[in-house]
């Protein structure tokens, strides 16, 4: 297959610039199209595999309640796959000149005690540092998210995350830990992070774009600088081993302190709303800690054809 790659892997060839805009316009019409039928198909096999009544006239109730919960878990699931699992795959499929688990990065983890102790001590140290993004994103005028829809927001998460069974919380780990940290990597690490790496010979510009969209199309302005900084971190931690299934793994295991977080609270154990805020001595460690276990990765797993 034709990549119109030129021989010189660091300079950046603007005559190539049609072929990688046509992959990214491939990319994005999968995307939408994705959406539409998510949202369309969504709506309709719901009504039918739940005997709701579901319609654009009353999908804010719907979303807002619990009694709801399955269904509502459903359709964000099938948002994810059709939206961004399913689009990486098949643009994955059309445009990699290898192998497409090649061209993704699915191999064997190298020293793989030490990377998986890596991998949950860095999802650990960006608790705080979330957080703390969290709460000085919203001193920013211009990243508030409008009222009725941060409601809307919080109370579908709320939503999410109910129950206090363990059959709850195996349903919550997969639907809001797993699916979503397979579908986006996939979709933004390896499909819009490789592509745009390709594109420019530049990486770090790569992680830097795809951070930024990866926040944006998730739509909450007042999460907007903290998705970005943990978009980084991901984008990092793909570009330093070349390996999806670690960065994918990070994310897991990121989404599941506040899906655990949220179940023990739900059964009176903890509270993770006094959690929000951290002394500032603890946010500057765990960066330092978080970035010391990021380049470490880097150093035991990176994969020689990665382009610096």
């Amino acid at each position: 297959m034709e990549s119109g790659i030129d021989s010189n892997p660091n300079k950046f060839n603007i005559n190539n610039g049609a072929f990688y805009f046509s992959r990214i316009l491939f990319l994005s019409s999968l995307f939408f199209l994705g959406n539409i039928i998510s949202i369309l198909g969504g709506m309709k096999s719901a009504s039918l595999l739940y005997h709701i009544h579901l319609s654009q006239d009353n999908m804010v109730d719907f979303f807002s309640k619990p009694t709801n919960n399955d269904a509502i878990i459903y359709i964000q699931n099938l948002y994810l796959i059709l939206s961004f699992g399913l689009p990486a795959l098949v643009f994955m499929q059309y445009h990699a000149k290898q192998d497409m688990y090649e061209y993704m990065g699915i191999e064997k983890i190298k020293s793989p005690a030490i990377s998986y102790i890596l991998i949950i001590a860095s999802a650990l140290f960006m608790v705080p540092i979330i957080d703390t993004l969290s709460n000085l994103n919203h001193l920013i005028p211009g990243l508030e998210t409008n009222a009725e829809r941060k409601q809307n927001i919080d109370t579908m998460l709320k939503i999410f995350l109910s129950g206090e069974s363990f059959t709850d919380l195996t349903l919550n780990i997969i639907s809001v830990a797993l699916l979503p940290a397979i579908c986006e990597e996939l979709f933004f690490r390896a499909s819009i992070q490789n592509i745009i790496t390709e594109w420019t010979k530049k990486p770090y510009l790569a992680v830097c774009i795809s951070a930024l969209l990866f926040s944006f199309i998730h739509g909450d302005l007042s999460a907007f600088i903290p998705r970005v900084a943990a978009g980084i971190c991901l984008g990092l931690v793909y570009l330093y081993t070349k390996n999806i299934g670690i960065s994918i793994l990070f994310h897991f295991i990121y989404n599941c302190f506040s899906v655990v977080g949220k179940w023990l609270e739900n059964r009176g154990n903890i509270s993770i709303s006094d959690l929000d805020s951290w002394p500032i001595i603890v946010t500057i460690i765990t960066t330092i800690l978080l970035a010391a276990s990021i380049f470490y990765l880097n150093k035991i797993n990176r994969n020689s054809n990665v382009i610096i």
